[in-house]
């Protein structure tokens, strides 16, 4: 299967469904709504993993690209860490009240944007060291004729479900519009739960974990 077919196959489905022409609807507009489907089904199943070095300079790195949570933290002593992103405020308070500690393992971390654009994280305890991590991601590439989808082609029925639902009522299906919402729905719940229970984890934070 070449570049980009997984694409065009959803998107001709779509037409073929909705009879929306391209002068009523350019095949740009579908892909770009079949984007933001694409992201949300990344975020919610967590279904897109990737891996990265992190350069970290007394706690402080550049945010890899597409991150959207990191899952593993892989530390040089060959420690395996899962560290909790909190929100700034959090951080700061845990980072007053916590002393600090000599073995530098991180246990929670921030994100923010510097005055350049740059997206960065903080750890807490910090460092300076080379961390490897395992992260979820959101996708990085939009999708066209010659782009597919970065989740994985099991979720291609939600894409064409979710994308369904967004433009069937440009030509008054409310009904079936209605129809495809539940399927999108429900298919993303039961995936969701399916993919979440093998990959998440829930962890709580306290002053005296840190």
């Amino acid at each position: 299967m070449a570049a980009g077919d997984r694409s065009k196959k959803i998107k001709d489905r779509i037409k073929l469904i909705t009879g929306i022409s391209n002068t009523e609807m350019p095949d740009s507009m579908i892909y770009s709504i079949a984007d933001t489907i694409v992201e949300r089904i990344a975020e919610e199943t967590l279904s897109i993993q990737r891996n990265d070095t992190l350069a970290i300079t007394s706690g402080v790195a550049s945010e890899p690209t597409g991150l959207f949570r990191i899952k593993i933290v892989v530390m040089p002593s060959s420690t395996y860490l899962q560290p909790i992103e909190v929100d700034a405020i959090t951080f700061d308070e845990y980072s007053r009240v916590s002393p600090v500690s000599s073995s530098f393992i991180p246990k929670i971390y921030k994100r923010w944007i510097d005055t350049s654009g740059i997206k960065k994280l903080t750890f807490f305890p910090s460092e300076t060291a080379t961390y490897s991590i395992l992260y979820y991601a959101i996708p990085t590439t939009n999708i066209s004729s010659s782009i597919d989808p970065e989740t994985p082609t099991k979720y291609d029925n939600l894409i064409y479900y979710g994308v369904l639902s967004e433009l069937l009522p440009i030509k008054g299906k409310l009904d079936i519009a209605t129809y495809d919402r539940g399927l999108f729905i429900n298919e993303l719940e039961t995936s969701k739960n399916l993919q979440r229970k093998e990959k998440s984890t829930t962890n709580l934070i306290s002053f005296y974990d840190i």
